[in-house]
């Protein structure tokens, strides 16, 4: 008896997405088990970012990025709890304010998932 397995290799995608929920940079080819931030320090933005990046433009990131001139990124937790309680209210709200923003870019992955149904496999 003889089985046909499907081999699922995992790649990394990062993506950059403007406000209207367009892909504006795409990074991909990194296997999964690479970190975000060895893609972002590797991609051709960050390499070139004096040229992407004027007039005081930010890219909104998670957690798992580095702070930079360049990216805004959300408190960590001990970030914010170990301030006191009025900088610890003024940085859990800009983390609400940021993670909202953040969304747009869940939503323009979830349209492309959508047109590309394979992007929403698993590796097996």
């Amino acid at each position: 008896m003889s089985c046909a397995h499907l081999l699922i290799t995992q790649i990394n995608i990062q993506a950059i997405v403007d406000h209207e929920r367009l892909f504006t940079g795409i990074e991909l080819g990194w296997l999964g088990s690479v970190s975000d931030v060895m893609m972002w320090k590797k991609s051709h933005v960050w390499q070139h970012r004096q040229e992407y990046l004027r007039d005081g433009m930010l890219l909104l990131a998670n957690k798992g990025y580095p702070s930079s001139p360049y990216v805004l990124r959300p408190f960590t937790e001990p970030e914010v709890n170990g301030q006191p309680p009025v900088e610890k209210q003024q940085r859990c709200k800009f983390n609400k304010c940021l993670s909202s923003q953040c969304i747009t870019v869940e939503h323009a992955f979830r349209m492309l998932k959508g047109h590309f149904w394979i992007l929403t496999l698993s590796a097996v």
